[in-house]
This record gives C-alpha cells, sequence and structure tokens, in this order.
C-alpha cells in the first residue's frame, strides 16, 4: 500500500527596522530561488570601496567579521547553506525574500549572500510580477529610487552586517564550535574553526594551500564522500519517521 509522506517546511525568517522602515527576510530554498530570479531584474552592486569599507577595512577590527564567522552566523540564522553558487569561486548561499514595508506599501525584492573568491556579497534583485520581457531580466538596473534607493540600499546593508555581527557574539557564547574547513580553490582561500577560534587564510601560493588543508585533516580528520552520502539518507529517512 502506497503511502503518502507529508512534510512540513520550517521556514527561517527574521524581522529589522531601521529609519522607519521595516524588512521581513524570508529563507528560500534553492528551487524557490531560481523561480524568482528568473522573474526578477539584478540591481546594480554598490561600488568597491563600499564592500572594501564594510568588509576587509582594517580599521576596528572588533566590529568585522571573518568569512568563517559570517559563514556560522548566517548558517545559525538561516539553516544549511543552500547550492546557487560557482563551487569553484565560492562555498556558500543563503537565498532570501526581501520584503521592504514603508509608506504603508509593500516592495518585493530577492537577496542573496553569497561569497565569491573569498568576499562576501550581498547581491540584489527586484522581483517582477508583471510586464517585462525574460530577455530583460539579466540587465543590470539602478536602484528603483521610489522603492528602495541607493541609499537606503547602503544602509540597510550596512545595517544587516551589524546585525550579523551582534548575532555572531552571541552565537559564540552559547554554542560549542566543532571544527570545520571550508575552501575556495579559485582564490586559494580556506576559512572554518582550529584551534579554538575562526580563522580565514589567503594562501600565497597552491603548495600552501594544499599544506594547510593536510594540516587541518592530519589534525581533525577528513569527512569522506561515502560518510557525507550515509548522513544525507539517514536525514531524509529520520525527517518521514
Amino acid at each position: 500500500m502506497m503511502q503518502v509522506v507529508r512534510q512540513i517546511k520550517e521556514r527561517s525568517k527574521i524581522d529589522l527596522e531601521c529609519k522607519g522602515i521595516k524588512y521581513d527576510l524570508f529563507r528560500l530554498d534553492d528551487s524557490e530561488y531560481d523561480l524568482l530570479r528568473d522573474n526578477s531584474l539584478p540591481i546594480e552592486d554598490p561600488d568597491f570601496w563600499f564592500y572594501h569599507l564594510l568588509f576587509r577595512s582594517e580599521n576596528d577590527k572588533r566590529n568585522k567579521l571573518n568569512l568563517a564567522e559570517v559563514f556560522v552566523t548566517l548558517e545559525s540564522i538561516f539553516g544549511k547553506s543552500g547550492n546557487a553558487f560557482d563551487h569553484h569561486k565560492g562555498s556558500f548561499s543563503f537565498p532570501v525574500l526581501l520584503v521592504i514595508k514603508k509608506h504603508e506599501q509593500s516592495f518585493f525584492y530577492l537577496m542573496n549572500i553569497s561569497d565569491h573568491r573569498g568576499s562576501v556579497s550581498f547581491r540584489l534583485y527586484k522581483i517582477i510580477q508583471d510586464g517585462l520581457e525574460a530577455k530583460d531580466y539579466n540587465n543590470t538596473q539602478k536602484p528603483f529610487e521610489d522603492e528602495f534607493s541607493r541609499h537606503e540600499i547602503n544602509y540597510f546593508f550596512s545595517y544587516f552586517y551589524g546585525s550579523l555581527i551582534s548575532h555572531f557574539h552571541i552565537f559564540k557564547d552559547i554554542n560549542p564550535a566543532q571544527p570545520f574547513l571550508k575552501r575556495i580553490d579559485s582564490s586559494l582561500v580556506l576559512y572554518g574553526y582550529k584551534d579554538n577560534e575562526y580563522f580565514e587564510l589567503d594562501c600565497e601560493t597552491s603548495e600552501e594551500y594544499e599544506a594547510e588543508i593536510q594540516l587541518f585533516e592530519e589534525k581533525y580528520g577528513k569527512e569522506s564522500k561515502s560518510e557525507k552520502i550515509n548522513a544525507l539518507l539517514q536525514a531524509i529517512i529520520s525527517e518521514s519517521a
């Protein structure tokens, strides 16, 4: 007899408010992200210096997170990473539906929080519900000033990043960390947790890169592909139990 297993999706959601604007962020799975991305317009990114000051400035390191700290914080808020990223140039993707509420109106945007060559980015897209041909969806647009202006976008990114920093400091005090290693092959970047701290390492050569990986695996072990597959199978089975 066939048995139908119905599973209830748990969706992570956070609410933020700054400068009189409310933001609802709903975590999306990859299929939802793909559908919305196919019906959205990419919004022009902030300039290089904005991201540099936000993530990479050497000033006030207490208010910066390295790549490992960003990753565990996002994972603690939104759950496991999706797969909407270049696996040679990146290592995680957290797509969210961003609902902007202001002036008694709601505007719908798509945001993919991901990394690229060792740098975090907040890619933003305006969701189009009607009125445009599919060919337009790859053309980068300037911000829609009456909905979500460049100033508001930059301020929101800064505010959101600040909330990640606050969350991380709470998270690390109540959650024991386990060693892990993530790699970005295109840029020879490694990050993770070892020796009781979160780390990010930019290697100069491929030899140094491989040596650091080997040192980590010798000390903490290497998770085999079969172990990952078995863990996934058990997780799927347990969900329907």
